[in-house]
């Protein structure tokens, strides 16, 4: 059952069924949540922080792709998949 602070902290537009369903993530600093080529899992929902879609370039700088902070959705881009 979830708990009743964390649902608290969802926009009051979760249907019941959605509620139902969620799964909650922690990442610690650094840590993937997913990688490219993965599996799609889900869409997230950022209840706390911020997670950034990164692209490693060929210069071995970072490119942040999107961000997505508190209140906001974050899902894999769409931007090089082949379908």
């Amino acid at each position: 059952m979830m708990n009743q602070k964390r649902q608290s902290d969802l926009p009051a537009y979760f249907t019941r069924d959605l509620l139902a369903a969620i799964r909650y993530v922690k990442l610690e600093k650094g840590e993937h949540l997913f990688r490219t080529g993965d599996r799609v899992n889900g869409i997230y929902f950022i209840l706390g922080g911020e997670v950034k879609a990164i692209r490693p370039m060929h210069n071995e700088s970072d490119a942040v792709m999107m961000r997505a902070g508190v209140g906001e959705f974050f899902a894999e881009s769409a931007i090089a998949a082949s379908h």
